[in-house]
């Protein structure tokens, strides 16, 4: 389903989260990887002039490192304006989805990945899958000693940090990561969810082993009328989520949620509670104009969400079109 990904990265280490990605999506149909790694001005301070040569070495260990795991790679390396880059490379290569790997840190050169991820997630056309990265303890102390002896190194004894072999990175290590374990679908029966719906139910046919379809009604929007119409509300919702559920193939168990409260927080709470291993949501949902201004759920999903999400955007045409027929 995704024949081919946008992978985007920085100029640091990251195999390891990057190797979890590809695997994973290898066994969703993808062959071919275009690798896209992102140049902030700190780079360049920070490794001083006489390294500026490395940057396409490390670009060049990154594809082959991509494509020894079977994947034909391509690679670019961009500077300003990132996000519209990103999105005309998305846009001309014809890759079906766009993926970050985001560690979720208060450093400030990861944190520019983290602002990346989240200006994409919000202006892009294709889906994104962002992978949050969980650190070993160590707190703010541990990052900083992993900086200084990366850099350290890479200095004194003028490697490239792909070429360290990860013992420096900022990814020392992670969780295994099963895409398909459970996937949790929200939905908010949106025009932009139902674009969203079709993707899951593509992903299913993969052999997804469970999907539990997530409502929350808003009490915020429903207002004072909530508790007085709870039984009806409850009565369409659950209408609605009994159809989608017939529609889902090849997934192993597929079952329906619903709860009332604040979106964001129950969708957190339910997916830390079954352990969900991908969230899936469109990236606007009913009135998304005006959550462009105001900041959605999907925007604090995008920068904040501590577990795999998968933000599918509202199309125009016939993306909507088959969306309003299913």
């Amino acid at each position: 389903m995704f024949e081919k990904v946008l992978y985007v990265t920085s100029t640091y280490n990251d195999s390891r989260v990057r190797s979890q990605v590809m695997e994973q999506l290898k066994s969703s149909g993808t062959g071919k990887c275009l690798i896209v790694q992102c140049i902030q001005s700190r780079d360049i301070l920070y490794d001083f002039p006489q390294f500026n040569e490395h940057f396409e070495e490390i670009l060049a260990a990154k594809k082959e490192e991509t494509e020894r795991m079977g994947f034909e790679t391509e690679g670019f390396s961009i500077m300003d304006n990132l996000v519209a880059k990103i999105n005309r490379l998305a846009r001309e290569k014809e890759c079906s989805l766009i993926a970050l790997g985001v560690l979720r840190t208060s450093l400030a050169r990861e944190m520019f990945l983290t602002d990346i991820t989240s200006f994409v997630a919000q202006n892009t056309e294709k889906p994104v899958l962002i992978l949050p990265v969980e650190k070993t303890p160590g707190g703010f102390l541990g990052e900083l000693a992993d900086m200084v002896i990366e850099g350290t190194i890479r200095r004194l004894m003028k490697i490239s940090p792909e070429k360290s072999n990860g013992k420096t990175s900022l990814y020392p290590r992670y969780r295994k990561w099963e895409m398909k374990k459970h996937v949790l679908f929200t939905t908010d029966f949106s025009v932009n969810s139902g674009i969203a719906f079709h993707l899951l139910k593509e992903l299913a046919l993969t052999g997804v082993e469970r999907i539990t379809l997530f409502h929350v009604q808003d009490k915020k929007k429903i207002g004072q009328d909530f508790r007085s119409k709870i039984d009806e509300y409850n009565r369409i919702d659950q209408e609605r989520l009994a159809k989608m559920s017939m529609e889902i193939e090849g997934a192993g168990r597929v079952e329906s949620k619903i709860t009332s409260g604040s979106p964001y927080e129950e969708i957190i709470q339910f997916a830390r509670k079954e352990k969900a291993s991908l969230i899936i949501m469109g990236s606007q949902g009913r009135g998304y104009m005006k959550e462009i201004f105001i900041g959605s759920i999907s925007h604090r999903m995008a920068r904040s969400s501590v577990i795999p999400l998968i933000l599918v955007p509202f199309k125009s045409g016939r993306s909507v079109n088959r969306a309003q027929e299913a």
